[in-house]
């Protein structure tokens, strides 16, 4: 009677693991968001930047910028901490880093309408801040003329997007959008100018 009862415990228990093991099926795998390019050496943006903001803010530019915000317009002019701590996002993040290389595409192309080259990164990842970088060369002198990036930070409920663009030696601007709860609640854009005869 004992082993009787055993076996029908045993039984029990094994077709509860059973009915475990069918319900918990392991989740897919994430699609592969990850790029072979260990050997490519993406276009030093981030060095670009650091060498931009430090010829600004050691040569005696006039520097200036323009607030756009609920359909006002101001303009101030900036000391060399204030254009500084204004363009920090332009470094606050570098897409070199081994890191987070492995998850930008790198694409080339050239524009006979602008004679420029324009190198983009981008990335499927949205995870990352920084989801593009459109690099605009020279066709003739391969130095840099524009720089643009795409930025998407997250903080609980709120996206905050950046739209950013360098004009080499010249201006820089910053497009700024705050999303609360899925919808827009604030827009800005702001342009910072130190050479405007480039």
């Amino acid at each position: 009677m004992k082993c009787l009862r055993f076996s029908y415990l045993a039984a029990g228990l094994l077709f509860s693991i059973l009915a475990v093991s069918c319900k918990d099926k392991p989740k897919e795998a994430p699609e592969n968001l990850t790029n072979d390019n260990d050997s490519l050496e993406f276009y030093p943006v981030h060095s670009f930047f650091q060498q931009q903001i430090k010829d600004v803010s050691t040569t005696p530019y006039f520097i200036y910028k323009i607030t756009t915000q609920a359909q006002q317009r101001d303009s101030a002019v900036l000391t060399v901490a204030e254009f500084m701590h204004t363009v920090n996002l332009f470094t606050q993040y570098s897409i070199e880093d081994t890191t987070v290389k492995k998850y930008y595409r790198e694409d080339a192309f050239n524009d006979e309408s602008t004679h420029s080259i324009t190198m983009s990164y981008s990335t499927r990842n949205k995870e990352l801040p920084v989801q593009q970088v459109d690099i605009m060369l020279n066709q003739e002198t391969k130095m840099v003329k524009r720089i643009f990036m795409s930025i998407m930070q997250q903080a609980a409920d709120t996206t905050f997007i950046y739209k950013l663009g360098w004009k080499a030696n010249s201006s820089c601007s910053i497009a700024k959008t705050i999303i609360l709860n899925g919808k827009d609640e604030h827009t800005s854009q702001t342009t910072v100018v130190w050479n405007e005869n480039k």
